[in-house]
């Protein structure tokens, strides 16, 4: 009996919970905007970003695309679902075939 009141009152928690939890994270984000705050996440995204971007460093796109993913859950299921029909696309056009050699060369 102890047990099943419990459940009772935590799944009302739960729902107050669920409610407002977005509406937080909402002000929490337009104060971080007004005031010019940077979470450590977004400033780790933005400097791999950065190393992806200069051409004297080895980081590839595809290495910011994997932090990327490691560091959002939400960015990482889109571009599951994402690759996923791009990959799907690509398998349904033909091959593009490459020319020769000998007909690369122009002969005058």
């Amino acid at each position: 009996m102890v047990g099943e009141d419990h459940r009772l009152r935590s799944s009302g928690f739960e729902r107050y919970r669920n409610l407002l939890h977005p509406v937080v994270h909402s002000v929490g984000a337009f104060l971080r905007g007004v005031l010019g705050l940077v979470t450590p996440r977004a400033r780790k995204e933005a400097e791999i970003a950065a190393a992806a971007m200069d051409t004297s460093d080895p980081t590839t796109m595809r290495e910011f695309v994997a932090a990327k993913r490691g560091l959002d859950p939400e960015f990482d299921r889109a571009f599951r679902k994402v690759w996923k029909q791009h990959r799907e696309a690509a398998a349904e056009q033909p091959p593009v075939s490459q020319p020769a050699a000998s007909e690369t060369t122009e002969t005058t």
